[in-house]
């Protein structure tokens, strides 16, 4: 059998990546996975040190910094000719499957499989409003045979059939044993002193919300001392201005003393070995994975309750989730979690607990069936014996 992945990015992996990867590699060894990229660059090459087979298919400069709003007439005729471009080269290769992975991948891929006669699912990663999410909803529905989300949240702004949630898995025994934390804190340019240490870690964009997480740290600095680091990279487009902005509010905050900024890094144990917890200040965060490394790592976490990780615990000791925007409810529960620390208390056991429910071996039979009944329907996107499987927490715990 053979599966072709297409995806936009060929450059710096992102999560949606690296989680469509952990779930290729559990994937039955007679399925031959190929991939199209609309570009070249670090991931391409990762992928073929995988030894993956890659097609580059360069998508034009302008097709490639169009964005969600500023979509035109003009970029649509230029993508209606890329889609029959994407639709000859899948002719030749004729895969049995295809599964989109980006939301370029999604409005240009989908389409052209389409067009081409192969089936297709479509793996969203993203919540999208507006044009965006009807664009995205008419192309999955017409032309692909089913979807893959990375949680119920994203499942639901889609409001498609044929709809299987996988979250973003993690294997949980590359969390079991972490480095020492005096080294960790080291080798991250953190002081080694007695004070602990919260940080956010995530690609830097608006969306991620690492200025919300200053002004929140801020708050609790007022009343506890503690260091505080954001961990992340600008990625994807991030505007220019974003990341020396954030330098100049921590230092209006008066905490530029206090915070750290650790570029991304290849090896993320170090990275929770080091910390003493995690936040998570997105806007309407798909899933949020680093909250899941964390609580693999025995890390309590705090975060907004509309992020799809919320999914997967309620009223647990080592997970805080707290109204959207509230930044005072948001400080007050790192203070509660800090306290505790203070006190003994340990998180590790129950933190582990709600990471286990997202551990590839279980996840990956998800992900597997979803493949699975997409290649046994005839044709047609309405076709309803597949009954997919929307899970819970209650459903995996």
């Amino acid at each position: 059998m053979k599966l072709t992945v297409i995806n936009h990015h060929g450059r710096t992996p992102a999560g949606s990546e690296f989680t469509l990867l952990r779930y290729l590699k559990n994937l039955p060894k007679h399925i031959n996975i190929s991939f199209i990229l609309f570009e070249d660059g670090a991931f391409a090459e990762l992928l073929r040190k995988d030894g993956f087979a890659i097609t580059i298919l360069p998508m034009s400069k302008k097709m490639t910094e169009t964005t969600r709003s500023s979509l035109n007439i003009g970029v649509a005729i230029k993508a209606l000719h890329f889609i029959f471009q994407l639709r000859s080269v899948l002719w030749q290769d004729r895969p049995d499957l295809v599964l989109t992975n980006s939301v370029k991948a999604h409005y240009i891929g989908a389409p052209a499989a389409a067009l081409a006669g192969i089936p297709s699912i479509t793996y969203l990663h993203d919540v999208l409003t507006g044009p965006a999410l009807w664009t995205l909803r008419i192309i999955s529905r017409w032309c692909a045979q089913s979807r893959l989300a990375c949680s119920r949240l994203a499942a639901r702004s889609l409001q498609l059939p044929a709809t299987w949630v996988t979250y973003s898995p993690i294997t949980m025994r590359e969390f079991a044993d972490l480095p020492d934390r005096i080294r960790a804190r080291t080798a991250l340019g953190l002081p080694t002193d007695r004070r602990r240490v919260i940080g956010l870690v995530g690609r830097i964009a608006p969306w991620k919300g690492q200025d919300r997480f200053l002004r929140i740290a801020a708050e609790v600095l007022a009343s506890y001392d503690v260091h505080v680091a954001i961990v992340g990279s600008a990625t994807f487009g991030c505007e220019e201005s974003y990341p020396p902005s954030l330098h100049r509010l921590a230092a209006s905050l008066g905490i530029a003393d206090r915070v750290f900024f650790i570029p991304w890094q290849s090896d993320m144990r170090v990275v929770y070995a080091a910390l003493d917890l995690v936040c998570n200040c997105s806007t309407r965060e798909p899933f949020g994975r680093t909250i899941l490394e964390a609580l693999a790592s025995g890390i309590p976490v705090v975060c907004f309750e509309d992020a799809g990780v919320c999914e997967l615990f309620s009223h647990s000791i080592a997970a805080q989730s707290v109204k959207v925007n509230d930044h005072q409810a948001f400080s007050q529960a790192i203070l509660r979690l800090l306290n505790s620390l203070d006190e003994g208390i340990s998180f590790v056991e129950p933190a582990r607990m709600i990471a286990q429910q997202a551990d590839i071996e279980f996840l990956s039979s998800i992900f597997n069936e979803a493949i699975s009944a997409t290649l046994a329907q005839t044709s047609g996107p309405h076709k309803d014996s597949v009954k997919p499987s929307l899970i819970s927490h209650r459903d995996i715990s």
